[in-house]
């Protein structure tokens, strides 16, 4: 079998409507080798035949673990995959065409393999995508939310540090980058900081960051019950504070002895519970210059991880 130019992995559990719409948007892809990795993450019987009853025509496979969480279902991905470039999507976005195609043009025309690829996410809320049709990408982009990073792409703090905006929920890298920086910590439980704690270690690899604006992905938004400037905001429902606010502390005392920085993330916090229009991420962002120039603590490596050689055979050019 063809080595793919490119793997596309996405961690699932419990979604089987949203990941018909991710998995179904793929299908307009071509002119590209390509695979695709779903990992489920210990779903029940609502996933039970979901993938194989779609008639998929392109090459996928599903890969199962017990309820772990997202960062070994990525990791379990990414170890699994054959393809020298990894997309990471959400199983809850639906891709514009020609977004797989866009990632690997860029990818491929980075002669050193050093860029990570930040591809943008606007939102459709509930109401809307759950009444369009499978298939109706246009009722969807007629009334998108544009992702809050947007604005930022252009101000000094992406400049300075843009690990600190990445998104997993469509982002591309090298293969061997990812398992030369110990891949995504499993300890981060629930929702928020493996992806900033992923594209921390990989900053301090020298590697480009860049941004795709277009294509871009639809995120099938579950967050509706907040208002809408609040969702622009980027401020977040009570079902996922605790957890970021808890992966915020403990990216904090990962990489930083310093009250500084723990003061800030802090204050992130205050600022979701008091419904303070502050752009988000704000405080992660600014405590970036508080760790920056401190020694790069040594990253947590998944066990399994330790019996691969640093740069695997199919990895070597």
């Amino acid at each position: 079998m063809a080595i793919p130019d490119l793997s596309v992995v996405i961690p699932t559990r419990d979604r089987p409507r949203r990941l018909e719409r991710t998995l179904l948007a793929l299908r307009s892809c071509t002119g590209l080798s390509f695979e695709v990795l779903v990992v489920d993450d210990g779903s029940g019987a609502s996933m039970t035949g979901v993938v194989e009853n779609l008639g998929l025509d392109y090459p996928h496979e599903v890969l199962w673990q017990r309820a772990q969480g997202q960062a070994r279902a990525r990791n379990h991905g990414t170890l699994a995959a054959r393809g020298e470039w990894i997309l990471f999507l959400d199983d809850d976005v639906v891709s514009q065409d020609g977004l797989l195609e866009a990632h690997c043009r860029r990818l491929n025309g980075s002669c050193d393999a050093s860029l990570v690829l930040m591809g943008l996410r606007h939102s459709v809320s509930s109401s809307i995508w759950r009444h369009a049709a499978r298939d109706d990408l246009e009722v969807l982009e007629r009334h998108k939310i544009a992702d809050p990073r947007e604005a930022a792409l252009q101000g000094t703090l992406w400049q300075r540090y843009p690990w600190a905006f990445l998104a997993t929920c469509n982002a591309s890298f090298a293969r061997r980058d990812l398992i030369r920086c110990g891949l995504f910590d499993e300890a981060y439980e629930g929702w928020g900081f493996e992806d900033t704690d992923l594209a921390y270690r990989l900053s301090h690899m020298d590697l480009s960051f860049e941004v795709l604006e277009d294509p871009y992905v639809l995120h099938l938004d579950p967050d509706s019950s907040l208002p809408l400037v609040d969702r622009e905001r980027g401020l977040l429902p009570e079902s996922k504070l605790k957890s970021y606010v808890r992966n915020g502390e403990y990216f904090v005392a990962k990489f930083s002895s310093d009250e500084t920085l723990r003061a800030l993330v802090e204050n992130d916090r205050r600022r979701h519970l008091q419904n303070r229009p502050d752009t988000s991420f704000g405080a992660v962002l600014l405590a970036a210059t508080a760790v920056r120039s401190r020694p790069l603590p040594a990253p947590t490596v998944p066990e399994r991880l330790s019996l691969l050689s640093p740069l695997a055979p199919k990895d070597q050019s």
